[in-house]
């Protein structure tokens, strides 16, 4: 045998194996290039899409192994520090974006959309019972209470730097106010008391009034004024909601929905539910087709070829290059070139 085997007859049978994997290699180089990756990418989307055109879901998993598979992940996972710090990481980069300061609020909702949604929820029934619990709640009462005393206060505070600015009246007032602490030294806070008790009988009154005067099936009042503080504002930019939520607050509410979703997830309550959950989809999807289930979630073959031909081009070029996909095509398959039965063949 020469030093340089220029023919497969002249090779030995381990040879020729090894000269079957390289061409195995190239073959599927030149498949994944070019123009004929486009065909591939075609042909075995169809074939796919064939082969889930006669499978159904009841044929391929079970509820039970979904549901066991739902509750590990769900109830085990461990979500590491990283993941929090990562999420809180991004919100902060979303809150500083400069695209609030840029946009107004109408791109999030237009004058229309904004009075369908409004009208939609105040005539859901659970809202008709949410404004009469908040009519008769008390701590409405005492929410109101307080606005209508810090609006009183307030209006006395600044009727009181308006009178201080005429000549002479400061001193007045401020006689005045050390007289009345000598003869009655808790008179400011006794006026105080006062004003807040007036301040809890008026919203008491209008509650009863309100009540008694106008039924509250009739929701057009709230869907009105809300329609007319959005019209105030939608010209605002987003970022003038800012103020409600810093991002120290969001951090917060990330922090208290984790603690809360690690404990909920423990509960048998959690688990129940997951499992109506799945047995229900199962109920729904069972015996449909997994081509059917993939049309119900508005995924078609164009969707995926153009996903296809978005990643797969990149990704392969990639693993061509590096030399990843021929280790992978060689160790796949080099045990089966030099098996006996090939061996056999090639003997």
């Amino acid at each position: 045998m020469t030093d340089n085997v220029s023919a497969p007859e002249a090779a030995t049978t381990g040879e020729k194996a090894d000269l079957l994997l390289t061409a195995l290699v190239e073959y599927w180089r030149q498949q994944l290039t070019g123009p004929a990756l486009d065909v591939l990418l075609e042909r075995e989307v169809d074939d796919a899409l064939d082969t889930a055109d006669r499978l159904t879901l009841n044929q391929v998993v079970t509820p039970e192994q979904i549901t066991t598979t739902a509750q590990k992940y769900a109830t085990q996972w461990r979500i590491e520090g990283s993941i929090p710090e990562l999420a809180g990481e991004i919100a902060r980069r979303l809150y500083a974006h400069s695209a609030h300061d840029r946009e107004p609020l109408r791109l999030l909702l237009d004058q229309r959309q904004f009075e369908e949604f409004t009208a939609s929820l105040a005539g859901l029934p659970a809202f008709g019972r949410l404004i009469d619990r908040l009519y008769a709640s008390p701590l409405t009462t005492s929410w109101a209470s307080w606005f209508v005393h810090r609006i009183a206060t307030d209006v006395v505070a600044d009727n009181r730097r308006v009178a201080e600015k005429v000549p002479g009246v400061t001193e007045v007032i401020n006689v005045g106010a050390q007289i009345l602490g000598k003869i009655a030294p808790n008179a400011g806070r006794e006026a105080d008391l006062r004003l807040q008790e007036l301040s809890e009988r008026i919203v008491r009154y209008v509650q009863a009034k309100t009540r008694t005067a106008q039924p509250l099936d009739d929701t057009g009042v709230f869907v009105d004024a809300a329609a007319d503080l959005w019209r105030e504002h939608e010209n605002d930019p987003i970022s003038s909601f800012g103020d409600l939520l810093s991002t120290d607050d969001i951090e917060d509410l990330m922090v208290l929905a984790f603690e809360f979703f690690f404990t909920f997830r423990t509960t048998d309550y959690f688990r129940e539910l997951l499992a109506e959950g799945v047995g229900y989809f199962f109920e729904k999807y069972g015996e449909a087709t997994l081509a059917e289930l993939l049309e119900d979630i508005g995924v078609g073959r164009a969707d995926i070829l153009e996903e296809a031909r978005r990643f797969a081009p990149s990704i392969l070029q990639l693993v061509l290059d590096n030399g990843m996909f021929e280790d992978w095509i060689r160790r796949t398959h080099a045990d089966f070139f030099n098996s006996p039965a090939v061996h056999t063949i090639l003997a």
